[in-house]
């Protein structure tokens, strides 16, 4: 308990010393990030929220399945090395 309230408060007093992450740089600079954004907010403009939705849900749903059937034939796996 007292090493992570430590922790913390050193933590804190680092990043009030040194202005957070506020002068960290990034790796786009922001000429190329306004055209990033501009270019997905132009391509994302004709995509309707329902359809994004849907493509959403299915995908979830594919790789929710995929990972209840790895799942369940490793079990079967497991079992047939006994």
């Amino acid at each position: 308990m007292v090493v992570s309230g430590v922790l913390s408060v050193g933590i804190g007093v680092l990043l009030l010393a040194t202005q957070g992450t506020s002068s960290l740089g990034g790796v786009l600079t922001i000429d190329a990030q306004y055209q990033a954004e501009s270019w997905i907010a132009a391509i994302s403009h004709n995509v309707s929220n329902v359809a994004f939705g849907l493509v959403a849900l299915a995908v979830l749903l594919l790789a929710g399945s995929a990972y209840l059937w790895r799942s369940r034939v490793a079990e079967r796996r497991g079992s047939h090395k006994d």
